[in-house]
Protein backbone atom coordinates (compact mmCIF):
# COMPACT_ATOMS: atom_id res chain seq x y z
CA UNK A 1 0.00 0.00 0.00
CA UNK A 2 1.25 3.45 -1.01
CA UNK A 3 1.48 5.66 2.22
CA UNK A 4 3.00 9.40 2.38
CA UNK A 5 4.17 11.05 5.60
CA UNK A 6 3.08 14.52 6.51
CA UNK A 7 6.21 15.16 8.57
CA UNK A 8 6.35 18.51 11.19
CA UNK A 9 8.31 19.25 13.87
CA UNK A 10 5.63 19.88 16.31
CA UNK A 11 4.37 16.42 15.99
CA UNK A 12 8.05 14.96 17.27
CA UNK A 13 7.27 17.81 20.21
CA UNK A 14 4.22 16.63 20.85
CA UNK A 15 4.91 13.25 21.54
CA UNK A 16 8.09 13.52 23.23
CA UNK A 17 6.78 12.09 26.03
CA UNK A 18 5.13 8.86 24.56
CA UNK A 19 7.72 6.90 26.22
CA UNK A 20 5.24 3.98 27.49
CA UNK A 21 3.20 3.86 24.18
CA UNK A 22 7.11 2.97 22.52
CA UNK A 23 7.36 -0.14 24.28
CA UNK A 24 7.86 -3.31 22.59
CA UNK A 25 4.15 -4.77 23.44
CA UNK A 26 2.66 -1.40 22.08
CA UNK A 27 1.81 -2.83 18.56
CA UNK A 28 -0.19 -5.56 19.52
CA UNK A 29 -1.78 -3.33 22.37
CA UNK A 30 -2.38 -0.83 19.64
CA UNK A 31 -4.24 -4.03 17.53
CA UNK A 32 -6.60 -4.79 20.41
CA UNK A 33 -7.53 -1.53 21.50
CA UNK A 34 -7.64 0.45 18.34
CA UNK A 35 -11.01 2.12 16.51
CA UNK A 36 -11.11 2.79 12.73
CA UNK A 37 -13.58 5.75 11.95
CA UNK A 38 -14.13 6.83 8.38
CA UNK A 39 -15.57 10.29 7.08
CA UNK A 40 -16.25 11.27 3.44
CA UNK A 41 -16.36 15.29 2.44
CA UNK A 42 -19.34 16.26 0.24
CA UNK A 43 -16.45 16.78 -2.22
CA UNK A 44 -15.28 12.79 -1.94
CA UNK A 45 -12.62 13.51 -0.10
CA UNK A 46 -12.58 9.77 1.78
CA UNK A 47 -10.69 10.42 5.34
CA UNK A 48 -10.39 7.76 8.12
CA UNK A 49 -9.73 8.15 11.86
CA UNK A 50 -7.40 5.35 13.69
CA UNK A 51 -7.95 5.80 17.25
CA UNK A 52 -5.70 4.40 19.90
CA UNK A 53 -7.95 3.95 23.34
CA UNK A 54 -5.90 2.48 25.70
CA UNK A 55 -6.61 -0.01 28.62
CA UNK A 56 -6.95 0.49 31.98
CA UNK A 57 -3.60 1.59 33.71
CA UNK A 58 -2.03 -1.56 35.44
CA UNK A 59 0.50 -1.16 37.81
CA UNK A 60 4.27 -1.88 37.29
CA UNK A 61 6.62 -3.76 38.98
CA UNK A 62 9.21 -1.91 40.29
CA UNK A 63 11.58 -3.94 38.23
CA UNK A 64 9.49 -2.89 35.13
CA UNK A 65 10.14 0.91 36.38
CA UNK A 66 13.59 0.20 36.26
CA UNK A 67 13.60 -1.28 33.02
CA UNK A 68 11.93 1.45 31.35
CA UNK A 69 14.50 4.01 33.17
CA UNK A 70 17.33 2.48 32.03
CA UNK A 71 16.41 2.47 28.25
CA UNK A 72 16.11 6.45 27.75
CA UNK A 73 15.06 6.88 23.96
CA UNK A 74 15.12 10.20 21.83
CA UNK A 75 12.18 12.15 21.61
CA UNK A 76 12.35 11.82 17.56
CA UNK A 77 12.87 7.67 17.77
CA UNK A 78 9.94 7.52 20.11
CA UNK A 79 8.22 9.63 17.46
CA UNK A 80 9.29 7.41 14.58
CA UNK A 81 7.61 4.38 16.08
CA UNK A 82 4.96 5.28 17.51
CA UNK A 83 4.22 6.54 13.44
CA UNK A 84 5.31 3.26 12.29
CA UNK A 85 3.13 1.44 14.74
CA UNK A 86 0.16 3.70 13.89
CA UNK A 87 0.83 3.34 10.35
CA UNK A 88 1.30 -0.38 10.26
CA UNK A 89 -1.91 -0.59 11.97
CA UNK A 90 -3.91 1.81 10.03
CA UNK A 91 -2.88 -0.06 6.46
CA UNK A 92 -4.25 -3.76 8.57
CA UNK A 93 -7.34 -1.94 9.09
CA UNK A 94 -7.54 -0.23 5.77
CA UNK A 95 -6.74 -3.84 3.93
CA UNK A 96 -9.47 -5.54 6.44
CA UNK A 97 -12.37 -3.02 5.42
CA UNK A 98 -10.85 -2.48 2.24
CA UNK A 99 -11.42 1.35 2.54
CA UNK A 100 -8.47 3.52 0.51
CA UNK A 101 -8.22 1.03 -3.06
CA UNK A 102 -5.20 3.10 -3.74
CA UNK A 103 -3.34 4.05 -1.11
CA UNK A 104 -3.18 6.72 1.31
CA UNK A 105 -1.91 9.62 3.12
CA UNK A 106 -1.26 10.73 6.98
CA UNK A 107 -2.44 14.36 7.80
CA UNK A 108 -1.55 14.30 11.10
CA UNK A 109 -0.91 11.56 14.40
CA UNK A 110 -1.64 13.33 17.82
CA UNK A 111 -1.43 12.55 21.52
CA UNK A 112 -3.91 13.15 24.23
CA UNK A 113 -3.09 12.10 27.61
CA UNK A 114 -2.76 8.51 26.99
CA UNK A 115 -4.63 8.16 23.71
CA UNK A 116 -2.98 8.80 20.04
CA UNK A 117 -5.32 9.25 16.91
CA UNK A 118 -4.15 9.47 13.40
CA UNK A 119 -5.83 11.26 11.09
CA UNK A 120 -5.31 9.94 7.10
CA UNK A 121 -6.63 10.51 3.32
CA UNK A 122 -6.98 7.81 0.96
CA UNK A 123 -5.69 8.74 -2.38
CA UNK A 124 -8.75 8.40 -4.30
CA UNK A 125 -12.35 9.86 -4.30
CA UNK A 126 -15.18 8.56 -3.21
CA UNK A 127 -17.77 6.79 -5.11
CA UNK A 128 -21.49 6.03 -4.54
CA UNK A 129 -20.57 2.84 -3.77
CA UNK A 130 -18.01 3.87 -1.10
CA UNK A 131 -20.72 6.20 0.02
CA UNK A 132 -23.35 3.28 0.59
CA UNK A 133 -20.83 1.12 2.07
CA UNK A 134 -18.72 3.42 4.65
CA UNK A 135 -20.90 5.11 7.50
CA UNK A 136 -19.66 8.76 8.19
CA UNK A 137 -18.36 7.79 11.47
CA UNK A 138 -16.16 10.75 12.95
CA UNK A 139 -18.30 13.34 14.19
CA UNK A 140 -15.94 16.11 14.71
CA UNK A 141 -13.10 16.67 11.83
Amino acid sequence: MKTKHFKQPSLILALSTLCLSACSNFGQELSENSEFLTRMSDSGLKHFELRYLPPEAKEKSKKQQQEQASRPTSPKRRYKKVLSQMTDEAERQIEENHYCREGFWIMSLVRKGPSLRMRGECNELASKEDRDTYPDSIKHW
